[in-house]
């Protein structure tokens, strides 16, 4: 190459040189994000194992996840001896919830332990007005008479001394009046104290519960086991293959962070509904945007993922979530207990014509219609066992000694029911943490009543 003079300062040359298209090869062009949404090599694995997992806890659940073989019910008259009404709907629902814990009150109370106090929040609110400023105290007085009615209870000292209790019934008493308290208001006033005694109550039965129940845990974990080798192995063929793939990475981190929060027991009692939601709501709802972020952002980097394998790893947490349910079952112990108090219920709910064909059916007088509304309460037939007795509480003009407030609620079976539900609702909100809505629970599990009809 030669210049045909010299070059001045400032001056530079260019050269161009050109060739045939096709000597070189074209380099290739990123490939588009859609096209990463494209086949994984072990799709069959991440849809097969879905079905293979339900398969495995099928034949768990068939094996060992059934009650045993029901017997016929037959009617009872009175409880199961030692089984208080708190208990019967414990073994029943195979958990605690507020309505067990009411009808443990209900339960005392009927038998003359405690008194139920029927009181309006605008009269509490009187009392504590005075110690507010004027603006503050009608402030609240006015929203007192919007909330309407609530509760207290009262303890007989004298009663309690010589009843004969069961060790819940006894660690109600303590956990609510201590050793020197006889009045406790069933609001947000002493709603540490409540939810205390609720906690307990839960602990209690379950540790009464476990010869009648059955988790089995240990079966449960093999799917969990199952289900992480999957995972697992699924990590380490994309390793060895060289391909990141993200069906694998969501795989693995599904158990830890899906499964494991929403399977987890939680405890209940003062901030219980904080711990729940963060757990069951706004830990998996985190998990679950971060994943669908990290798709859409995977996809942009390098990262292959197939759509048609992203449900896999979901369907798995779903199964091994409905079998954990489904595998707590009751022993056969706790089966015959159950069709006792179905057999109870049965008597509770009969029909005028099913009642006239039991024999040596207890006259129907007041005093039944006391003993037992407490398992009518918790056994979820309040009501009906009110209508049964109707004209009977009316022919005796009864009005029970437990129970202080409007002498008209016990004349008709719409007021027992409304005192039911009020008083249910009294304690629910006693028993839930501040700010949260629904019933408490104390333990897990479900399921109803078995055996057959008569």
């Amino acid at each position: 190459m030669e210049s045909a003079a010299p070059f001045a300062p400032g001056e530079g040359l260019t050269v161009v040189y050109s060739w045939p298209k096709g000597i070189i090869a074209q380099p290739s062009e990123p490939a588009p994000i859609l096209e990463r949404w494209g086949r994984s090599p072990y799709r069959p694995v991440h849809l097969a194992m879905p079905v293979l997992l339900l398969a495995v806890m099928l034949l768990f659940w068939i094996r060992w996840g059934k009650d045993p073989a029901p017997r016929p019910v037959i009617p009872l008259f009175s409880p199961p001896a030692g089984v208080e009404a708190g208990f019967a709907r414990y073994v029943r629902t195979m958990t605690t919830d507020d309505k067990s814990f009411a009808a443990m009150i209900l339960g005392m109370a009927v038998r003359g332990i405690l008194a139920i106090e029927e009181t309006s929040l605008a009269g509490e609110a009187a009392k504590r007005a005075g110690t507010l400023p004027s603006g503050a105290g009608t402030a609240l007085k006015l929203l007192s008479k919007l909330a309407g009615t609530s509760y207290r209870l009262k303890l007989n000292r004298e009663k309690l001394a010589g009843a004969r209790l069961t060790e819940d019934e006894r660690r109600i008493a303590d956990d609510l009046f201590g050793s020197t308290r006889t009045d406790i208001h069933l609001s947000s006033a002493d709603r540490p104290v409540i939810q205390d005694a609720f906690r307990r109550l839960g602990l209690g039965f379950r540790e009464r519960g476990r010869p009648l129940l059955k988790t089995n845990l240990g079966k449960w974990i093999g799917g969990v086991v199952l289900f992480e080798l999957y995972a697992l192995l699924m990590l380490i063929f994309m390793i060895l293959s060289g391909e990141p793939r993200f069906e694998p990475i969501l795989a693995l981190l599904a158990g830890p962070f899906l499964l494991l929060p929403l399977a987890l027991p939680l405890p209940s009692g003062k901030g219980s509904f904080i711990a729940k939601f963060f757990v069951r709501v706004f830990f998996p709802g985190i998990f679950l945007f971060v994943v669908a972020g990290a798709g859409f952002a995977g996809a942009s980097s390098g990262l292959d993922v197939d759509l048609l394998s992203l449900p896999g790893p979901f369907l798995c947490v779903g199964v091994l979530l409905v079998f954990k349910h489904l595998l707590r079952v009751r022993t056969e112990e706790g089966a015959r207990l159950n069709e006792s108090i179905e057999g109870l219920r049965m008597f509770i709910t009969a029909a005028e014509k099913h009642r006239l064909e039991m024999l040596s059916a207890p006259s129907e007088t007041p005093q039944l219609f006391e003993t037992l509304l407490p398992y009518a309460f918790a056994l979820d037939a309040a009501e009906t066992w009110a209508n049964r007795f109707q004209s009977v509480l009316a022919a005796a003009n009864y009005t029970p000694s437990w129970y202080r407030g409007d002498l008209n609620t016990f004349t008709t079976a719409a007021g027992v029911a409304a005192f039911t539900s009020g008083f249910s609702g009294a304690v629910s909100s006693g028993t839930r943490s501040s700010g949260s809505g629904g019933s408490g629970s104390s333990g897990g599990g479900g399921g109803g009543g078995g055996g057959r009809g008569w």
